[in-house]
C-alpha cells in the first residue's frame, strides 16, 4: 500500500477546514496529563488528515477504567458530507477475531466446548483435507493463539452480497482467491497467523449452538455487553444499521466498493466507536455489564505457548510492567484498532474509513503507546516515514523511466539510502546520515533532473528525517 501527498495549499486549505475535530462530551475529569494526551493526538490527527487522502477518523479514549473523550474528524460520507459521530458504523476486519474469542469462551464456561478438545469434536458438517498431521492436535485453544497448524492468513471479501458462499463452501476453497483452509504444519509448533482458523470456529459455533454464527454473537455476546450498533450480518438496504454505515475509501480519497464477508469470525464485524469502548470497559472488567468470569478474561490476554505476541484472539505487546492488548483490523478502505493496558485500565480505538488509516492508526498509536509507556516503538512510530520512503522510491524509478538519471545512478540511490532494513536505532541513524547526504549532491550528481523534481524529493525527504528523528527521542 502507498501513500499519495497533495502539496497543493489549496487542497490542504479545504482538508483541515472540513477535518476539525468534535469531542464527545465526558463527565470524567480531565487531568493535566490526560488534557496533554488529547492536545497531542488531536494535534497529530489534524496535521495528518490535512496531508493524506483519509475521509474521517475517530480517536476513543478510556483512562482508569472510564470513558475519557472522543475525537471526531472529517466526514463517512465525503460526497453527502455526513459527518462521523458516535454511532458512525465502520467494518473493523481482524477485530472480528477478539469479538469471536469472547463468543468461543462463552460457550467454555457454559460447559458446552473444552478449550483443549479436538476442534472435530463439534463439527459434523466439514472435515480437514487430507494431511499427514494429528488431527486431535487442532484444540479449539490453538485455533484461538493461531498455532493449530493451518493455512490462509486472510480473505479478500466479495464484492457482492448474493455472490457470498456458506461457511462450509468457504472452508472448501470458496474465498475469492486464498483458496480451502488446509493442515500445512505440525499443529502446536508455531504461530502461524490463520483468518481460516477463525472460519472453523465460526462453523463450530454454529454446530454447538444450532444458531447462526451472526444470530449468536448478537444475542449472546452484542446484546449482553450492551454493544447497540455491532453486527457479524451483512449490512444491506433493509438492515437497520445501513443509515448509520460509513463508506470506504482508497488511498486516493476515491469511495471504493464496500466487500461483504462470508468468514465473518475472521473479518466480517462491523461496529462504532461508542460500542467499541463499551467493549474495551467490558475487557478491562470495568463495564457494568460482562459475560464472562475474570479468568476466562485473563485467559485470553495470557500469550500462548507458540508466541509471546498473541493470546487467545488478541494481540499481547510486553512493555516494562505493562502489557498492550488489543488488535488491528485491516480491510480494503478500512483500517481500526483497540488497545487497553489492564495494569492501568487505559484504552484507545482507532476507526478510520480509507486504506490511508493504516498509517493513522499506527501514528496515532505512537503517541498513545508513548504517552502511556515512554517508548516509542518501530512498529508504530517508523510507519509512516518508511512509507514516506516508499514514496522516493517511486520517484528514483520515474527518473529512471523518463531517461533522468542510468541504471547505475538508480542502483546507487536505492542500494545507499532506500534499502535499508530498520531493525533498530542504528539503521534509522544510518537512514537519516544517507539522506541528509544526499541533500547536499542531488544537484550536481543528477543534473537531468528537473529542479522541481528535485525539490519535491527534497521536502518529502525531510518529512523522513523529521519522522524518523521522532522516534529517536
Amino acid at each position: 500500500m502507498k501513500l499519495y501527498f497533495h502539496y497543493f495549499l489549496f487542497i490542504q486549505s479545504l482538508l483541515i477546514l472540513a477535518c476539525q475535530p468534535k469531542s464527545k462530551p465526558s463527565s470524567t475529569i480531565i487531568s493535566p496529563k490526560d488534557s496533554t494526551l488529547i492536545r497531542s493526538l488531536d494535534s497529530v490527527a489534524e496535521r495528518f488528515l490535512a496531508q493524506n487522502d483519509l475521509p474521517c477518523a475517530v480517536i476513543g479514549l478510556i483512562e482508569n477504567g472510564r470513558p475519557l473523550t472522543t475525537l471526531y474528524y472529517g466526514h463517512s460520507e465525503v460526497g453527502k458530507k455526513q459527518k462521523v459521530q458516535g454511532s458512525t458504523v465502520f467494518n473493523l476486519g481482524s477485530i472480528s477475531k477478539s469479538l469471536t474469542a469472547w463468543g468461543i469462551l462463552r460457550l467454555v464456561e457454559k460447559g458446552e466446548v473444552v478449550l483443549d478438545s479436538p476442534a472435530t469434536k463439534y463439527i459434523k458438517t466439514w472435515e480437514f483435507p487430507p494431511h499427514n498431521f494429528d488431527e486431535s492436535k487442532i484444540t479449539v485453544r490453538r485455533l484461538l493463539g493461531h498455532n493449530a497448524g493451518l493455512s490462509l492468513s486472510g480473505y479478500p471479501g466479495f464484492k457482492n452480497s448474493s455472490e457470498l458462499p456458506s461457511t462450509v463452501e468457504s472452508l472448501n476453497g470458496l474465498t475469492n482467491g486464498p483458496g480451502r483452509v488446509e493442515v500445512v504444519y505440525e499443529p502446536g509448533t508455531e504461530f502461524r497467523y490463520s483468518g481460516g482458523g477463525f472460519t472453523v470456529l465460526q462453523l463450530l459455533i454454529e454446530e454447538t449452538t444450532q444458531m447462526s454464527f451472526s444470530e449468536y454473537m448478537t444475542q449472546y455476546v452484542f446484546i449482553p455487553l450492551d454493544m447497540k450498533h455491532s453486527t457479524f450480518e451483512t449490512i444491506d438496504d433493509a438492515h437497520p444499521l445501513q443509515p448509520n454505515l460509513a463508506k470506504p475509501y482508497n488511498g486516493k480519497g476515491k469511495e471504493i466498493i464496500d466487500l461483504n464477508f462470508t468468514a465473518r469470525a475472521a473479518a466480517g464485524l462491523r461496529s462504532t466507536s461508542n460500542d467499541m469502548i463499551q467493549f474495551i470497559l467490558a475487557e478491562l472488567q470495568s463495564g457494568t455489564k460482562s459475560i464472562l468470569d475474570e479468568k476466562w478474561i485473563r485467559l485470553m490476554h495470557k500469550p500462548n505457548s507458540s508466541s509471546e505476541r498473541y493470546g487467545l484472539g488478541h494481540q499481547v505487546r510486553p512493555f516494562k510492567n505493562k502489557r498492550i492488548i488489543g488488535h488491528v483490523g485491516n480491510n480494503q478502505g478500512w483500517h481500526s484498532n483497540f488497545e487497553f493496558i489492564p495494569e492501568t485500565k487505559s484504552g484507545i480505538v482507532v476507526l478510520t474509513n480509507g486504506n490511508d488509516g493504516f498509517y493513522f492508526h499506527n501514528t496515532i498509536m505512537c503517541q498513545w503507546i508513548s504517552h502511556q509507556t515512554g517508548e516509542r516503538t518501530l512498529e508504530f512510530c517508523a510507519t509512516l516515514p518508511l512509507a514516506k520512503i516508499g514514496k522516493l522510491q517511486e520517484m528514483v524509478l520515474d527518473w529512471y523511466t523518463k531517461s533522468y538519471i542510468t541504471p547505475i545512478q538508480r542502483d546507487t540511490l536505492h542500494t545507499r539510502f532506500h534499502e535499508i532494513r530498520i531493525i533498530g536505532p542504528s539503521d534509522i541513524k544510518k537512514v537519516i546520515r544517507g539522506l541528509n547526504i544526499l541533500e547536499g549532491h542531488l544537484s550536481d550528481n543528477y543534473p537531468d533532473v528537473p529542479k522541481s523534481h528535485i525539490k519535491e524529493y527534497r521536502k518529502i525527504s525531510q518529512e523522513v528525517i523529521s519522522g524518523l528523528n521522532s522516534v529517536m527521542w
